[in-house]
């Protein structure tokens, strides 16, 4: 399997913020599927957008935001007559809890991970 992707940096015009939607998002669909297209003589039926960085109170926005941009950019592409392809949207939330430990069989106890 292979794949591309793009990791976009941005800031607000004052340059202290990061901003929450992805700007011509549009634009960076458009180039990776024109990329998918001229290494595989066809564009694709699936796609798997995964966007992390998120806040709680952004989800929707950016839901509906960056999901109409993918669609426009598939619909610019992939014309009238061709179906347009599924797409899989991922979003991950800034702060995320994941903790990983490890068990100790002898003494039946857990610890953080150690580091490295």
């Amino acid at each position: 399997t292979q794949c591309a992707g793009r990791v976009v940096q941005q800031f607000s015009p004052k340059g202290k913020i990061a901003l929450e939607i992805v700007k011509d998002l549009h634009i960076l669909v458009g180039e990776l599927l024109c990329e998918f297209s001229n290494h595989n003589s066809r564009l694709p039926n699936k796609l798997v957008f995964y966007r992390a960085g998120v806040d709680d109170g952004s989800f929707q926005k950016v839901l509906d935001n960056e999901l109409r941009a993918i669609q426009r950019a598939c619909k610019e592409l992939y014309g009238h007559n061709q179906l347009l392809p599924q797409i899989c949207f991922i979003i991950v939330k800034k702060h995320h809890n994941t903790r990983f430990f490890v068990w100790d069989k002898k003494s039946n106890q857990t610890n953080n991970l150690q580091p490295g």
